[in-house]
């Protein structure tokens, strides 16, 4: 693949988005270039404006910088190993978060709030992951105590139903006693009767 080539006419290869994906600004288009396997890299985009953008990516290839995306027209210097802090800030936190590098940010502001975004949203995510895991802990103690509560009234149930026979039978004692009684009351007037002939 010519590389001059490409860099003449970059529209020959599809490119990312025209805009920043956070903040909705109008990036520079990218070239995707050719990089030697043993680099482990898949996709090496370089600003096709100048010789001095491709030198800069060039010594990027030669160097040890690992990553995966480069955008040397955002006008950080970049040593002969190609890992700059600010490059490093802006364009691999960019990619490696999903977002599209907003590329006339030259401050670095950009890359520092989508960093500020990302630990946003990831503390709203852990809150609300602890929030869920205690609801989830709050309704099994609700359940067991539940359960305890069920067995409990069974219980109650049970005796109950042991006070209600035993009141039945205390009841049919009475009845008994009492006809007893009854009895015995007849037979004494009876014998009184007899005792006054």
């Amino acid at each position: 693949m010519d590389i001059w080539r490409l860099m003449e006419n970059p529209d020959d290869l599809p490119t990312p988005a025209d805009r920043c994906g956070h903040c909705g600004q109008r990036r520079t288009p990218l070239v995707a270039v050719p990089v030697p396997q043993h680099r482990q890299l898949s996709r090496f985009p370089i600003a096709p404006q100048t010789n001095q953008s491709y030198a800069q990516g060039q010594r990027t290839l030669e160097g040890t910088y690992r990553q995966s995306y480069y955008a040397p027209n955002l006008g950080y210097p970049v040593n002969s190993s190609g890992t700059s802090a600010e490059v490093s800030r802006t364009s691999n936190r960019h990619w490696s978060d999903n977002v599209e590098l907003c590329f006339d940010d030259k401050s670095g502001t950009h890359a520092a709030q989508v960093k500020r975004d990302s630990n946003a949203q990831a503390s709203e995510r852990s809150r609300r992951k602890r929030i869920m895991k205690r609801l989830n802990e709050a309704e099994r103690e609700i359940k067991q105590k539940d359960e305890a509560l069920l067995q409990k009234d069974e219980a109650l149930l049970q005796k109950d139903e042991a006070l209600r026979q035993s009141n039945a039978e205390l009841l049919q004692s009475n009845a008994e006693l009492l006809q007893s009684n009854a009895e015995k009351e007849r037979l004494r007037q009876q014998l009184e009767k007899q005792a006054q002939r």
